[in-house]
């Protein structure tokens, strides 16, 4: 049996530290449990290693999942021998009849309990209520680790337990197995109320200390592919709802995302139409990949091409076709798929070799900053230089970006409330954690290093960002640029950059590889240049850190930091004394054609 252990990385005897669980592992967004079977059990096992989802892209879920269940397995393997989840709970078991036969846990005895607004609840009521509540800690990690600490030192005392048999990997089985005696102690409670003295039956006789044949048979079926109700011939279509109801159940989308994560496994549906799972091969994935190559952008909205299927666009020989880096999008998402397809045992699923298009452009050149003089000429186009713009946004976002290297989209979604004074410290600042979707203050960032504070440069706050955030503030809105509206996929930032992307073709000889996201890396570029990208810039950047010892042992920069070491050093020695008087100093809320009215109010993104 210690073989077993420690194939999993797993202490035979109690360590001195416990440690993340070496049988948990990270593939693609989900957690996965993995043990190897020692040899000598191969053969009765039928395999060399378990493998199993954990249904879940948190940590903390996972790690309480994979330690259950490595417990169960230990215990199933070893048929009994050593302490596992089948031991524990019989010992369990063996303190719950033990409790239901002091007079404390007597229904009789118990009374009613009063509120102060005259309310009351019987023994049974309570009962309920409470076994409720302990039984939402069983599956909450902080709540197993704090009962843990209380529970074992009273049930080493009543003999229930020895010190020296426990694991670290132990500890949190313990810990929800005594919270579900809890649990079943306050049910049996609620059921004697209700004159039901059968109920405790199904428990007080639970006293073996063998594993199971079923759950030998279960835990043998473990790593093989599902066959029974049709899961063996699942169709695609079926797959998706699987697929994308777990994903929001675990959270592992942003909810303004779902659509776009449809929109591209749903691709394949499109093209090759609906098929078991278990029938797509690689010539199958290869076909998919070769007819998008062929297939036109945004079919779905142009008219020559609507109504008609794959088959008919084909046969019309589009002359623009779909990008590489967009149909490789649609591949991988198709294979992220059915990847995790194979993790919840429908099939079993290899990622064909060679499948996915080479990159051959350089990265690098994707998106080029901007020259000193390309600069000048974009500031003095007259939407900038005359306030000709009808949206304050398409005026200040390229100028925040500039200046602050944020992204499009973090900009578009500023909170007035995410720019104040930090520490009355005469910096002020963007706080890019606060920011609003849905009349609600939530962070919307790409990563979570994208959480972070950036001090305001002095360009901005000359240039009248500070007023104008006063002026949006006067007009009740909580949002900084309250007439962006949202696109279908949830993003804000659409028309500024299209209405930036327009100025740029007029003006700059050259635009190609120019774009809003090439302000970002003229921000980056001037720190490069500088020999600053250091740790501190990362963090004003939103990257992550780099190495080991800034993630684990870094403490983030305060903001008075970063303005002197980074912000106040940044200067593009470009002029910008035209845009001193620019009418965005205050809010002028946008007009539309037809009704002048003020959108902003009422639309979405306007005020909540």
């Amino acid at each position: 049996m210690d073989r077993l252990l420690q194939s999993a990385g797993v202490c035979a005897q109690p360590c001195a530290k416990p440690s993340a669980p070496s049988y948990l592992y990270l593939n693609g967004n989900l957690y996965y449990f993995r043990i190897v079977v020692p040899r000598e059990l191969r053969k009765l096992w039928g395999r060399k290693e378990i493998r199993l989802s954990l249904r879940t892209a948190h940590r903390r879920k996972a790690r309480a999942r994979a330690m259950l269940l490595f417990a169960e397995l230990s215990s199933a393997i070893s048929g009994g021998n050593m302490l596992g989840l089948t031991e524990i709970r019989r010992r369990m078991n063996t303190l719950l009849q033990s409790l239901l036969e002091q007079e404390h846990y007597d229904f009789s005895q118990r009374r009613s309990v009063t509120f102060p607004d005259g309310s009351s609840l019987s023994p049974g009521e309570l009962a309920g209520v409470q076994a409720r509540i302990v039984n939402a800690w069983t599956n909450d990690e902080e709540s197993l680790r704090k009962t843990a600490d209380e529970c074992l030192p009273e049930l080493y005392a009543l003999g229930i337990f020895k010190p020296e048999e426990v694991t670290p990997e132990d500890t949190l089985t313990i810990a929800k197995a005594y919270l579900q005696t809890q649990v079943t102690m306050h049910k049996i409670i609620e059921a004697r109320e209700q004159g039901d003295y059968a109920f405790e039956e199904n428990f007080v006789a639970k006293d073996s200390n063998t594993v199971s044949p079923e759950l030998l048979a279960r835990l043998r079926e473990l790593n093989r592919p599902k066959q029974t109700d049709g899961k063996g011939t699942m169709l695609y279509s079926e797959a998706i709802e699987k697929y994308v109801n777990q994903h929001i159940e675990d959270q592992v989308w942003k909810p303004r995302m779902v659509g776009e994560h449809r929109r591209r496994i749903e691709t394949f549906l499109e093209v090759m139409g609906d098929m078991p799972i278990n029938a797509i091969r690689s010539e199958t994935l290869r076909e998919f990949r070769n007819i998008l190559r062929k297939l036109p952008p945004r079919r779905s909205l142009d008219k020559r091409y609507q109504g008609k299927t794959v088959q008919e666009i084909l046969a019309m020989s589009p002359k623009q076709t779909l990008s590489d880096a967009k149909v490789n999008i649609d591949v991988a998402a198709t294979c992220t798929l059915l990847k995790w397809c194979e993790g919840e045992e429908y099939i079993r699923f290899s990622m064909p070799k060679n499948l996915l298009i080479p990159e051959r452009r350089n990265v690098k050149t994707l998106r080029l900053p901007f020259t000193k003089e390309d600069l000048a000429l974009i500031f003095a186009h007259p939407k900038f230089s005359q306030g000709k713009f009808v949206n304050a946004a398409y005026f200040w976002a390229p100028l925040i970006a500039l200046f602050s290297g944020m992204r499009r989209e973090e900009i578009c979604q500023l909170a007035c409330s995410s720019i104040y004074e930090y520490n009355s410290s005469g910096i002020w600042v963007f706080d890019i954690e606060t920011i609003i979707e849905d009349g609600e203050e939530t962070a919307g960032v790409k990563t979570e290093a994208g959480n972070r504070i950036i001090p305001i440069h002095k360009t901005l706050i000359d240039l009248g960002l500070l007023e104008y955030r006063d002026d949006v503030m006067r007009h009740k809105h909580r949002r900084l640029f309250p007439d962006l509206n949202r696109t279908g996929r949830g993003i804000y930032g659409a028309q500024p950059g299209k209405q930036f992307g327009t100025i740029v073709a007029e003006v700059i000889p050259e635009p190609k590889g120019k774009t809003f996201y090439s302000l970002r890396h003229n921000f980056a570029d001037f720190y490069a240049g500088h020999d600053l990208q250091n740790a501190k810039f990362r963090q004003l950047f939103g990257h992550s850190p780099e190495t080991l010892a800034e993630k684990q042992y870094g403490k983030p920069a305060e903001p008075d930091a970063l303005y002197h070491e980074l912000i106040e050093k940044l200067d593009y020695s470009l002029e910008l004394s035209h845009l001193m008087n620019s009418r965005f100093r205050v809010y002028a809320p946008e007009k539309r054609k037809g009704d002048g009215k003020q959108p902003g109010k009422k639309s979405r993104g306007g005020a909540a």
